[in-house]
């Protein structure tokens, strides 16, 4: 028979679906599907509850997101009242616009709202002016921003100014959009589990009830009418558990929100994903599963009366005779069973390890919270740099010229001023550190570093091999590291403010010479494998006669090699830093004489990040800016930048973003029991006969309750093993992702967070597996055995 073009499967398979979904909601569908659903409301008891669940879900992510905006958008409005700051104003330029937004003002500018001066026209600490603007966003705020820039900034003399935007002008791209984009990312997840959780249900009853699909399939049941009876009743379900649903996650996102002070906003957009997100879980869900059963021979069907679809080796049944009963012969079926029972434990204990990696991605969340935000940016700009602000030489993103060009005695100046003010400045209120780093790469200084292959972890991505005192056992060449120079108050700060941890000691490098402090991972994950007392090799270019361009790190590296020219220095390992966050470089921390000599270039501290408390109120923050501001006068040539991260974090601290994941993974925990007892109720209550031939056979009463407890022993030890492994494995997989896998490809900033197993979370869940497998097996004794061998017993 010949194969059917694309365009006619493609046209056959909207056919179908089409088909379905006429099935799916026809009115004498849906009425019998209703009379089914309520008439055997026991056999359908776990849909009822998981479309509970399905639903709550998706009411709590679509409230939580909605009133995360609106009080994103609230707060926002509540800190700002302008939407561009133009500061580092001298007094010839304070004079200059003030003469210009002034006489916008009375010709009733029509992208300008209002605007006034920061200390009311009077010069700040530094002795520089400040104005807010307020926008007119009637014809949008870049049009607003781009005309007073063209028309009035541009026409004040071009000396050192700083123009910054506020949450007021980038509210859609700080919040509006983001926000957005993880209400949908967390919708789809929570449709894949609704849709995981449906399945694992539908597949129970398909495979407990498939000799009844088969008698439909028989008298002429396709595939859509196969989608309209098994959807029918999920949409059904579904549609009965709309409002409790909607009660539930009502009450959960009260439960988050409303101690707090922030209220609920139902959207139109919530609503419509709640329909849409249960319409496709019940249509994916059943789709599949049923695309398989039709596609089956349907005397394939009939004859799976005894669960004969899930049973591996029937013949291990001829060698039941002359053994122990109930001991072996149970074993046996445990044997026979084996597909059933692996689905059933997999599909009960995925759910509870989904808990356990829902409670660290929660612990991640509340870190990352809890980290204390940079907010403001304090550098060293020297007026001359700009000068040469129209230069095509390299420049920052103020106009300055390389800061790795000041003179080593300029340098030396500089250090000196930052040790002095870093005295008074961690005494500002609100003010708990600073912090900074003078970096730069190896891979820029065509330099790299020399390693013994135990000291190689896992860098296949990163080495070459070397031939340069690879005799001594140097046998491997990296350069993705960053030479860092360091001091004393650097490690001060790392070990204050738990930033990292070391092992050794990382003040030898002062009083020692030759030492360096190295780290070993690369984002978040280890690469290199250190130990205080370790050799390394640093080689340093000293004729780069190479210039191709070379796109790939390994190749450019080794013709480095080949044609240039190298000193080598041989470095101790005084401490091995764990536990910091890195991304594309490890770090090699230098004394500033060992940088100053391997790079050749000024260890300058011009660059330092303030990080405020975080419980610090946001009048607090702002004060501290003029306090930092006024430190700074005695010192020439800095700036003082704020970052906004502050406020950010305080916004993003309102979401509850953990307690939102939580509450999901234990909506994702009350389908583990759910699946346990379903399925060993169905299963147990179809051994119901056999269990009635055994009696009549002789088999007593007491081997029964034997029969059910051995089986529910041996299903608790295997639920054991199988929770802490799909735990482990499904925590070690997220920590790949968000630690590694997600920084690499530069989609979420770098952090750090060890690799942990909730204990508490392991231990409850551990014991819920196990008390759920042992009473799986031993309620269906109480509900149907004890019957069975009652009602067969003679009269």
């Amino acid at each position: 028979m010949p194969r059917k073009s694309r365009i006619r499967r493609l046209f056959l398979w909207f056919a179908t679906l089409f088909r379905a979904f006429g099935a799916l909601f026809s009115p004498h569908n849906l009425r019998n599907a209703l009379r089914s659903i309520t008439h055997n409301y026991k056999e359908y008891l776990c849909f009822y509850l998981a479309t509970l669940v399905m639903g709550a879900g998706f009411w709590t992510v679509a409230l939580l997101t909605e009133s995360n905006l609106v009080e994103a958008k609230n707060r926002v409005f509540e800190e700002y009242n302008y939407h561009i700051e133009v500061a580092m104003l001298d007094n010839e330029q304070f004079v200059n616009l003030d003469q210009q937004l002034d006489y916008q003002i009375k010709r009733e500018n029509e992208y300008i709202e209002s605007y006034y001066w920061v200390n009311e026209e009077q010069p700040l600490a530094d002795g520089t002016y400040s104005v807010r603007i307020l926008l007119d966003d009637t014809f949008g705020l870049s049009t607003a921003y781009n005309e007073v820039h063209t028309d009035i900034l541009n026409r004040v003399s071009q000396g050192r100014r700083d123009i910054r935007f506020t949450p007021l002008y980038t509210f859609d791209e700080d919040f509006g959009t983001p926000y957005t984009a993880q209400f949908w990312l967390v919708s789809l997840l929570w449709l894949a589990f609704s849709v995981l959780m449906l399945v694992a249900l539908f597949l129970i009853r398909l495979d407990h009830f498939r000799f009844i699909y088969g008698i439909y399939m028989t008298c002429g049941a396709d595939f859509p009418r196969l989608i309209g009876a098994a959807g029918g009743e999920l949409m059904a379900i579904t549609l009965l558990t709309a409002l409790p649903s909607a009660l539930v996650g009502f009450g959960i996102a009260a439960g988050l929100y409303l101690p707090t002070g922030v209220g609920l906003y139902p959207s139109v957009r919530g609503i419509v994903t709640v329909l849409l997100g249960s319409l496709l879980s019940v249509l994916i869900s059943v789709w599949f599963p049923m695309r398989r059963l039709s596609t089956r021979p349907v005397v394939e069907h009939l004859t799976a009366g005894d669960n004969a679809g899930l049973v591996s080796s029937p013949r291990r049944s001829f060698f039941l005779f002359g053994e122990s009963f109930p001991g072996k012969y149970e074993l046996y079926g445990f044997w026979r069973m084996r597909k059933y029972y692996l689905r059933l434990v997999v599909s009960a204990v995925l759910f509870a390890a989904f808990f356990v990696t829902g409670l660290y991605i929660a612990e991640m969340e509340s870190y990352h919270n809890d980290l204390d935000p940079a907010e403001y940016h304090v550098a060293y700009r020297p007026q001359s740099y700009y000068e040469y602000e129209d230069s095509e030489d390299e420049t920052d993103e103020y106009g300055a010229h390389p800061l790795w060009t000041l003179d080593p005695e300029e340098a030396e100046l500089v250090r000196g001023d930052v040790d002095v003010y870093l005295e008074e400045l961690c005494e500002i209120p609100g003010v708990n550190h600073a912090m900074w780093e003078v970096s730069v790469t190896g891979g820029y200084k065509q330099s790299h570093l020399l390693i013994t292959p135990g000291q190689n972890y896992d860098a296949s991505s990163y080495i070459v091999s070397s031939q340069e005192r690879a005799s001594e056992g140097f046998k491997w060449a990296i350069n993705n590291y960053a030479y860092t120079a360091i001091d004393e108050t650097w490690i001060d700060h790392m070990l204050t403010h738990d930033l990292c941890t070391f092992e050794g000691d990382p003040y030898a490098i002062l009083s020692n010479e030759k030492q360096l402090i190295i780290s070993e991972d690369i984002y978040n994950e280890q690469t290199y494998d250190f130990k205080p007392g370790d050799r390394v090799i640093v080689a340093v270019c000293e004729e780069a006669t190479f210039k191709q361009i070379v796109t790939d790190p390994q190749e450019l590296l080794r013709n480095q090699i080949k044609a240039n020219r190298f000193r080598y220095e041989t470095y101790t390992v005084a401490a091995v830093i764990r536990g910091l966050t890195s991304e594309a470089h490890i770090t090699l921390g230098l004394t500033y004489e060992d940088y100053a000599a391997l790079t050749e270039m000024t260890p300058a501290r011009t660059d330092l990040m303030i990080y405020m408390d975080k419980e610090t109120d946001m009048d607090t923050v702002r004060a501290a800016e003029d306090d930092i501001r006024r430190l700074l006068v005695p010192f020439k040539d800095w700036i003082v930048t704020p970052t906004g991260n502050y406020f950010d974090a305080r916004v993003r601290a309102v979401k509850n973003d953990d307690a939102l994941i939580l509450t999901l993974a234990a909506c994702l925990l009350v389908i583990s029991p759910m699946v346990w007892y379903f399925s060993q109720i169905l299963f147990y209550r179809k051994r119901k006969n056999e269990f009635a031939i055994l009696h009549a056979l002789g088999a007593p009463d007491s081997a029964f309750a034997k029969l059910h407890r051995l089986a529910g022993g041996v299903l608790s030890g295997v639920a054991f093993l199988a929770t802490v492994g799909l735990s482990y494995l499904c925590n070690y997989l997220i920590y790949l992702l968000i630690g590694t896998i997600l920084p690499k490809l530069h989609l979420t900033e770098s952090l750090y967070y060890p690799f942990t197993l909730s204990l508490p979370a392991l231990i409850a869940c551990v014991l819920i597996s196990v008390l759920c497998g042992y009473l799986s097996c031993e309620l269906p004794y109480q509900l149907y055995t004890k019957k069975t061998i009652s009602e067969s017993r003679p009269l």
